[in-house]
């Protein structure tokens, strides 16, 4: 298949068309600006999700099968920062990408990528979110992921679009950028144990449990979803269990190789703190078969070593070089 994938500069794609390269699938990435993956695709383009007359050239000379849109800013400090700039790459750039197929009478299959932020205060009173549950989000980002669902959504009825919407719940691993709590802590870690800073992490709230995938499981899930006939709708892509951010920063700190202090900082900025928040993917896997395999501890080991590598490879310029930009198009 021919395959289109934006948001080059983020987490996910890189990891993911190197998979389906290994299917032999051709597949495209996009970027707003000059980037180059050849190991992992077939060939990068340049494409601003804000310029619908730029995507419709891109689609219609690509005539994908499938469009795989994970292009998003994805930092909820950042969206209370900067509300608009998440509502332009968030909404508007997916109503452009979806626009684009309809106004060009595509039979492109359309996987939107969300976020399980969107349940929102929804998850005070629910043990496992499934996907009719209503939507009450907390925050910009979480608002920007829903009204480009339900935008896209009417879209897709009158284009007559196969669109599939995808909330994946928290997900991490080697490469993921700081401002997300496994990498946060990761990274504090590999700085300590390179003395490029002092021996005491400052964390947030750590009572709180949250529905955690390793990065194998979740490329899994996106890949069969492009693989798979898949009905319209809203899927969940989590574990169905709620894990404690406190046994995570325990984990990490019996694999680090110094003694750590822990030292409680202010909270992220949240209008609701949500005790726990974990999502049932039954219907998921029950159209694609899909089932995660990969254990949180054991991967916790491997994205801790990916950052001792980083800031090694960095040393005190690491966070020029990770970047706190967590705009992924």
């Amino acid at each position: 298949m021919n395959i289109l994938i934006t948001g080059a500069h983020g987490f996910i794609a890189k990891h993911l068309a190197s998979k389906l390269k290994a299917s032999h699938h051709k597949v495209i990435l996009t970027s707003h600006t000059h980037f180059t993956h050849e190991q992992t695709c077939n060939m990068v383009i340049k494409m601003d999700l804000l310029d619908l007359n730029e995507i419709m050239k891109v689609i219609n000379k690509i005539k994908p099968d499938v469009i795989m849109h994970l292009a998003a800013q994805s930092s909820i400090p950042r969206s209370w920062k900067d509300p608009m700039e998440t509502v332009r790459v968030n909404t508007l750039g997916t109503t452009n990408i979806i626009l684009a197929a309809g106004i060009l009478h595509l039979k492109t299959k359309m996987i939107i990528v969300g976020s399980s932020e969107e349940y929102g205060s929804t998850a005070v009173k629910k043990t496992l979110l499934v996907e009719n549950d209503p939507c009450f989000p907390q925050n910009p980002y979480a608002v920007s992921k829903l009204a480009a669902e339900q935008l896209g959504t009417q879209m897709s009825k009158k284009y007559q679009l196969n669109i599939v919407f995808l909330r994946p719940f928290n997900h991490f691993g080697p490469g993921q950028k700081i401002g997300f709590v496994i990498s946060d802590f990761c990274s504090q870690i590999a700085k300590i144990e390179q003395n490029l800073l002092p021996p005491e992490m400052i964390v947030g709230n750590v009572l709180s449990y949250r529905d955690f995938l390793a990065l194998p499981d979740v490329i899994d899930a996106y890949y069969l979803a492009i693989e798979k006939d898949l009905p319209n709708g809203v899927y969940n892509i989590s574990s169905g269990k709620a894990v404690s951010i406190q046994s995570i920063l325990m984990r990490l700190l019996k694999l680090s190789r110094k003694a750590i202090r822990i030292k409680k900082g202010k909270f992220h900025d949240r209008t609701a703190e949500i005790n726990s928040f974990a999502g049932d993917s039954t219907k998921f896997r029950r159209v694609t078969g899909w089932n995660p395999t990969r254990s949180i501890n054991e991967y916790l080991k491997v994205t801790l070593d990916w950052w001792r590598d980083e800031i090694e490879r960095c040393g005190r310029d690491s966070e020029q070089h990770i970047g706190r930009d967590n705009i992924n198009v």
